[in-house]
């Protein structure tokens, strides 16, 4: 069981991973490779 449950925990930490990815770039085309103002996003929504 317990292999089990690391399979299906790295396939959430890969889903969450895709989905902070795709967070990502939908914050770059709106903030436009600003740092700054990337990480002030990802603070707020943390």
């Amino acid at each position: 069981m317990d292999w089990k449950k690391s399979k299906i925990s790295l396939i959430d930490a890969m889903i969450i991973i895709l989905f902070l990815m795709e967070v990502y770039f939908i914050l770059t085309r709106i903030f436009g490779h600003s740092a700054t103002d990337l990480t002030i996003a990802i603070q707020k929504i943390a």
